[in-house]
């Protein structure tokens, strides 16, 4: 099935956030031989108006040397490397499932649960800089038209491929976890690799769990699409920006851009005074991607977490995070609602749910 990709101003406006079943010219989903190809329509969508595409994988030769893991990259005549740093639970015996991240958990929470830990350095795969085109992913690939979202979600994969290197790790227990944009940069890897078990986006805001067509600003500003893309133009492809005057026009909600992650794991984690992030619009986006799941009879394999407080990620954040890969991979029952969130869901938003 192909449909003629439309220019943002040809696109229609809809105040409501998009029926995940619903084709893009409007045959319906009726099971799941139709969703995978629904998937299929909604990751070219993604990639052609918001993130860019993402390109042809290099090959990856890894060098262990103690806990730092050398990926040398090479695509025809082109190389690049990065780093990534290793640690593992002491006195326990793998392999460990491991959480691959970029910089903000405590290795204090994590190890002793039995979780190995990967961290790399975004700046490394691309530099957060809308005049340069550095890091390892832009020399590989100088005339992408893709964002950093793309380049940092690619940067999940390619440590993915290193793994191989860690015979230590249990490569089908792999989460992914990234804060603010690097949040919005796991959920954009998690999609895009099926090795990925869990996908975790931390306080992730627009272009990651919130949405574009419902805010709520009555205790603080949320972010817009011309705050983000005034801000860091370089996150997303060219074609983005042209959404700035009526974002309404985007053939698609983050909402069914959380949906490609099923029937993987998907947790959500939020501070409910996080504004900027839109808290409650995530609700939302949670609520419309759950029904995704519940089509495909792996509900439990989404989930939510608010605790009270702002935007960097507190400890909380890291127990949740164990919590629900404890329930993911071994089932093991926690003391905790993975579907509940203190905020009331317009019905209007989301009129296709019965």
């Amino acid at each position: 099935m192909t449909t003629r990709l439309l220019n943002p101003s040809e696109l229609p406006i809809l105040d409501h956030l998009h029926n995940p079943f619903e084709f893009l010219e409007g045959s319906k989903v009726k099971d799941h031989h139709d969703w995978s190809k629904r998937k299929e329509e909604l990751k070219s969508l993604i990639q052609h108006y918001q993130y860019g595409f993402f390109p042809e994988s290099p090959i990856v030769a890894a060098v262990r040397s103690g806990n730092t893991l050398t990926i040398n990259l090479e695509l025809g005549e082109r190389k690049a490397a990065f780093d990534a740093t290793i640690s593992f639970p002491e006195n326990q015996d793998g392999p460990f499932p491991v959480v691959i991240h970029t910089g903000q958990l405590d290795e204090s929470v994590f190890h002793p649960r039995g979780y190995a830990l990967i961290y790399f350095t975004p700046k490394d795969v691309a530099l957060d800089d809308k005049s340069k085109r550095e890091g390892a992913f832009y020399q590989l690939y100088p005339n992408t038209k893709a964002g950093n979202l793309v380049a940092w979600g690619w940067g999940y994969q390619r440590v993915i491929d290193a793994l191989e290197a860690i015979p230590e790790i249990d490569k089908d227990q792999i989460v992914i976890t990234g804060h603010s944009r690097f949040g919005k940069s796991a959920l954009v890897g998690g999609i895009f690799d099926e090795r990925v078990a869990i996908t975790v986006p931390a306080s992730s805001g627009l272009v990651g769990a919130g949405n574009y067509r419902y805010f709520y600003e009555n205790e603080g500003a949320n972010e817009k699409i011309e705050n983000i893309v005034g801000f860091a133009p370089h996150w997303f492809t060219e074609l983005f920006g042209e959404f700035v005057s009526e974002p309404r026009r985007l053939p698609f909600d983050q909402h069914e851009v959380l949906s490609l992650i099923a029937p993987r794991g998907l947790l959500l984690v939020e501070g409910t005074e996080d504004y900027w992030c839109n808290p409650r619009g995530t609700a939302l986006s949670f609520t419309a991607a759950k029904k995704v799941f519940d089509f495909l009879g792996v509900s439990k394999n989404v989930a939510i977490n608010y605790r009270p407080g702002d935007h960097p990620m507190k400890q909380e954040d890291f127990i949740a995070i164990l919590d629900f890969a404890d329930f993911y991979f071994q089932r093991k029952e926690v003391d905790r609602q993975f579907h509940s969130h203190p905020y009331k869901i317009e019905t209007k938003a989301i009129p296709w749910i019965k």
